[in-house]
């Protein structure tokens, strides 16, 4: 049971990867319309977005949620006692 709230935690927490996954996926349109803004902004957006810090996000929102679970865990003990589920 844990296993599967914790995977579906994860995959909740990988909701606002959205916004920030379509640079990656349409990096050159994302940069176009970055410009709007000015070249130094369209600059700096382009070297933020690498194939590092794409890693970084994905391990630390995996890492995040699982933490995060277990928290939920330990604050909720007690309520899931009295419900039977553990």
């Amino acid at each position: 049971m844990l296993q599967m709230n914790m995977l579906s935690f994860v995959v909740f927490s990988f909701m606002p990867f959205g916004v920030v996954g379509s640079y990656w996926i349409m990096k050159d349109k994302m940069l176009a319309s970055a410009e709007l803004y000015g070249e130094v902004y369209a600059e700096t957006i382009n070297n933020l977005v690498t194939s590092n810090i794409l890693i970084a996000i994905i391990v630390s929102t995996i890492i995040g949620a699982v933490i995060g679970s277990y928290i939920g865990k330990a604050l909720l003990k007690k309520h899931f006692e009295r419900a039977g589920i553990v």
